[in-house]
């Protein structure tokens, strides 16, 4: 899965190509909250805060009560 392969990718520091595999798994389940909040961690994380917040607010969106 995208998701297992995008956190190995994380786990040895390939921090772009984790960024790539969950950008990829957003287009293949772009109603998964979760998958948008976690892209949005690794955008904060490499500094392009813009595209975090909005993938922290796709995830508000599909799930109003997510990170409670």
């Amino acid at each position: 899965m995208v998701l297992s392969n995008a956190l190995e990718s994380y786990s040895v520091g390939q921090v772009t190509a984790a960024i790539e595999e969950l950008q990829a798994a957003v287009r293949e389940h772009p109603t998964y909250a979760d998958l948008r909040c976690r892209l949005g961690r690794l955008l904060a994380e490499t500094g392009r805060h813009d595209e975090a917040l909005a993938e922290f607010g796709a995830a508000l969106e599909i799930n109003p009560g997510y990170g409670e």
